[in-house]
């Protein structure tokens, strides 16, 4: 048996569009859905989604004299950081790793003028 015919009921076609990517750019491109924010053109970072007071200080390495930090996020996730490392999608870096503290500089300073530095420092068991 031959299902009846339904005039009404059209096939539908669909065009395909050529995507040049370096010529529109990509649409999913982290720098472009934050732009008009002012920030420095940078790869993503893994924590580049965290704002330091979401981070915990977990252990420290050191090898050879560098001395690098674990930072733990609200997923418990655990990311070795050195000095210099960008955090939080506002440009927090890190300034200084010590034994037992990690020093994050922000990126500016506030409306008084001042800069206020977030220090992360090992909990106690």
């Amino acid at each position: 048996m031959t299902p009846p015919s339904c005039p009404w009921l059209v096939p539908l076609s669909f065009v395909v569009i050529a995507y040049a990517l370096p010529a529109i750019g990509d649409p999913f491109d982290p720098q472009r859905l934050i732009s008009g924010k002012n920030l420095p053109a940078r790869p993503p970072q893994d924590l580049g989604f965290y704002e330091p007071s979401q981070l915990i200080l977990v252990g420290t390495l050191s090898q050879g004299g560098a001395r690098q930090a674990l930072l733990q996020d609200p997923q418990r996730r655990v990311y070795r950081v050195a000095s210099g490392r960008l955090i939080g999608h506002t440009g927090w870096r890190v300034v200084h790793v010590g034994e037992t503290r990690v020093t994050l500089a922000p990126p500016s300073s506030d409306a008084s003028g001042a800069a206020h530095p977030v220090h992360l420092s090992l909990e106690q068991p």
